[in-house]
């Protein structure tokens, strides 16, 4: 690079979900197998339990766009007569895999990179998924030319089908493989226009209103992901999206390092590089290793073999499906992403199936067990997968018998540790054999490690560096990686959070103080953007603490108590076994009418807010004291 560049301005920001049937024995609890809260063990005492964590706006302002929108607006920003592209990450820079999404502007002109979903986090129950928030975006709408999808993982295309709609259905632009799962997600939104997916190939080069964008190939985890470069006179992009290294990567396409480094020469402005590998020294597993580890299980297992994986792993999947041929195995496919996966991928060719291979679940049976391979989701232990049905004896063909094998193709995605760890217990308990990625290479991450990455830099040679894809310590450590291969500290841009706009001009990057508003947008069932801070904050108190309704009649005339109140508790205390506790609720009551009615003797009409205020405030310390728990207390009253 010449030094002579001029360098970057960094500005600081400014501030601001029946009973579950387990496998467990009775006596045990199946706490394993749902993601919940009670997971984390019995609180030793609650009068000196941490507070409970406070919601930031930021992630639960709902409402219309227009209040979403509360801060500035992307069209404040256009320069029609200067060349300034102007970059937003409205989700991927504070969170490792979830909402990721890049809106890019050039003179009044909108593209955007990817449109992924997040997956909530503990303090969310009921939430499904967060989405990114694009009410930034508010009159540019028509004027978004495209959007650009790097590869089709969920946290990259989920949130398509609710984006599309709102910004006039621009189209899509991706891999073969991406438009197809694309098409296939539109069947779970029938009401919705059909997207305009148009097919974009490594090598393909193509002009989206002032934008000239141009593919590479890189290789990844799920088949067909791109690099994606945007070219404006303002300046070069190039987005890595979510890539790997590997000299052998057995069925698929190393990452096209010539065509980046042709790229690179050609002059990139400012790379934007996945960093969720930061943190892990050295390079990463060949698969060619994790093929050849997996036929050391095959030759070694004498009984049926469960395979759990992923289910966009396509590669990994050919790699079983030939194994399954070398050992004479006829594959059962289980799960509806996997084998909807596989469709799409045979029908691209980008898998081979021998005829004859897979059969149904059922005719499994009828086969020595050394003759059987399963193919199945459910390796984070997720409810209602493939393999948690079949581990709880509800899968109608299949169960886990003594002499079975079962392999952990995955990694573990933080948050599943001890649910997967009681998956695998009772796969034990039930006489599996179990190989995980931790006893044995059987496993191969979809990124880059810190040597990847090194060399990632080192061939496309940046102006400027902008670490993305992951929380701020793995941007940050990203940032450090970039100094060690040559580019000046000045040259890494660290955006302190989603939202923060970065100004692109020819041979500068400025790290901008304007933040557009980055909300979480939860995805509740058929509800988007209506669950926010109140309703979080309600649910958690409902699962944490539960509830009391006390019903109580109430004369209309003089505000008088009227016979005994009548009490209903869930997930707080069974009042039937608590006599004492109810009665004494029962008197509270008493007391606050009693005092209600002396102060308000000289007011005609009773004043039901403040009565209604009183009995909460009076039973929410009550409770506390009796019990250390704060339960949502709501009083219903009744006029006679």
């Amino acid at each position: 690079m010449n030094p002579n560049t001029p360098q970057s301005k960094t500005e600081p920001p400014p501030r601001h979900r029946g009973s579950h049937r387990g496998p467990f024995p009775p006596q045990q609890p199946s706490v394993g197998f749902q993601r919940n809260r009670s997971d984390r063990g019995r609180r030793k005492d609650r009068a000196s339990r941490r507070p409970r964590k406070q919601f930031d706006r930021s992630r639960g302002e709902q409402g219309s766009d227009e209040r979403r929108a509360a801060g500035p607006l992307l069209k404040d920003l256009v320069r029609p007569n200067e060349e300034v592209m102007h970059v937003v990450p409205l989700g991927g820079f504070e969170e490792t895999g979830g909402r990721n999404c890049l809106a890019v502007e050039y003179k009044g002109q909108v593209l955007l990179m990817d449109a992924g979903v997040m997956f909530p986090e503990e303090d969310m129950p009921g939430v499904d998924y967060i989405i990114p928030d694009i009410s930034s975006l508010r009159g540019l709408e028509q004027n978004v030319r495209g959007i650009l999808v790097t590869h089709a993982h969920r946290d990259h295309i989920g949130a398509l089908a609710h984006i599309l709609p709102r910004l006039g259905n621009p189209p899509v632009y991706g891999s073969p493989f991406s438009t197809k799962l694309i098409q296939k997600q539109h069947a779970d939104f029938p009401d919705n226009p059909k997207p305009r997916t148009v097919e974009f190939r490594a090598g393909d080069s193509v002009r989206v209103g002032p934008f000239e964008v141009e593919a590479v190939h890189e290789l990844h985890s799920i088949p067909d992901a791109l690099g994606i470069v945007v070219r404006t006179p303002a300046g070069t992009i190039l987005n890595t999206g979510d890539w790997r290294l590997d000299p052998d990567p057995v069925h698929d396409r190393k990452t096209d390092l010539e065509s980046l480094q042709k790229i690179g020469q050609r002059g990139v402005t400012a790379l934007f590089a996945d960093s969720t590998g930061a943190d892990k020294p050295g390079q990463g597993i060949s698969e060619r290793t994790v093929f050849e580890n997996l036929e050391k299980i095959f030759r070694a297992s004498e009984g049926r073999i469960f395979a759990s994986l992923n289910s966009s792993m396509l590669n990994r999947i050919q790699q079983l499906l030939e194994l399954a041929t070398m050992y004479r195995r006829n594959v059962v496919i289980e799960g509806f992403s996997i084998r909807t996966n596989t469709e799409i991928a045979r029908e691209l060719k980008y898998i081979s199936v021998p005829k004859g291979l897979i059969i149904p679940a059922e005719q499994s049976h009828r086969l020595p067990p050394a003759r059987v391979l399963v193919l199945c989701t459910g390796a984070q232990a997720e409810e209602g997968s493939a393999l948690m049905r079949i581990v709880n004896k509800e899968h109608r063909s299949l169960h886990i018998e003594p002499g079975d094998t079962v392999i952990f193709s995955s990694s573990v995605i933080p948050g599943n540790e001890r649910a997967i760890e009681n998956l695998k217990d009772y796969l034990a308990r039930q006489g599996a054999e179990i190989y995980h990625s931790q006893m044995m290479d059987i496993h191969a991450s979809g990124h880059p490690r810190q040597e990847d990455l090194k060399e990632m830099l080192r061939t496309v040679r940046p102006e400027f560096f902008v670490p993305h894809h992951g929380n701020y310590f793995h941007r940050m450590l990203h940032g450090k990686l970039a100094q060690e291969v040559g580019i000046l500290k000045e040259r890494v841009i660290l955006p302190k959070s989603n939202g923060q706009v970065l100004e692109i001009r020819p041979h500068q990057v400025t790290l901008t103080q304007t933040v557009l508003p980055v909300n979480y947008i939860m995805v509740d069932g058929l509800g988007v953007g209506d669950v926010g801070e109140v309703v979080l904050r309600d649910r958690q108190i409902l699962a944490d603490e539960g509830i009391v309704i006390a019903i109580i009649k109430m004369a209309h005339r003089t505000g008088e108590l009227v016979g005994q109140p009548d009490i209903i508790s869930r997930g707080f205390v069974y009042m039937k076994d608590q006599r004492k506790l109810l009665d004494d609720t029962k008197r509270k009551i008493r007391e606050v009418f009693s005092k209600t009615q002396r102060k308000n003797e000289d007011a005609s009409v009773p004043n039901e807010t403040y009565i209604k205020a009183r009995v909460r405030d009076d039973l929410g310390q009550f409770f506390f004291q009796k019990t250390q728990r704060r339960p949502m207390i709501i009083p219903l009253l009744i006029e006679v």
